[in-house]
């Protein structure tokens, strides 16, 4: 009689809902831009030596509001002579419990960095282990990633 009693309240708690939060975390993963005008970054982008370039990054992950929270992202962009090494980092706490029902809505997760205004020239950027070229003056899609911004 007393197995019967405990297998049913296990049985009971296999129904049960189970909080489970875990730590997520993206390091150079994602999408990141220099753009000029980020108010429309999916227009065409023109570089000048008088125009502000700003560093948009984009972690490339939906975030449940029911089941994420406590997220964060940062971008970082050095310029160092002829390079500009782009650093950035998304965290996040996701529930992964059991019997949790997540909602299906889709949370952005980036940040941006101001850059500034950068000398003509020609200057090799780099984002996660890729490289590109951008030219000042000049118009040009300066991206890594698959932008969802």
């Amino acid at each position: 009689m007393k197995n019967l009693v405990v297998m049913m309240a296990l049985l009971a708690g296999c129904d049960s809902v189970f909080d489970d939060w875990q730590p997520q975390e993206r390091v150079d993963e994602g999408a990141a831009c220099l753009v000029t005008n980020p108010d429309d970054p999916s227009a065409s982008q023109f570089f000048d030596a008088t125009t502000p370039i700003t560093v948009l990054y984009d972690a490339n992950i939906c975030l449940s509001s029911s089941c994420d929270r406590n997220d964060d992202a940062a971008v970082d962009a050095a310029v160092e002579g002829g390079t500009i090494a782009i650093s950035a980092s998304a965290s996040w706490e996701q529930n992964e419990g059991r019997n949790i029902t997540c909602t299906d809505d889709c949370g952005f997760l980036g940040a941006e960095a101001d850059l500034g205004v950068l000398a003509e020239g020609t200057y090799t950027v780099t984002f996660g282990g890729e490289s590109l070229t951008l030219t000042i003056p000049g118009e040009q899609d300066a991206c890594f990633g698959e932008v969802w911004f």
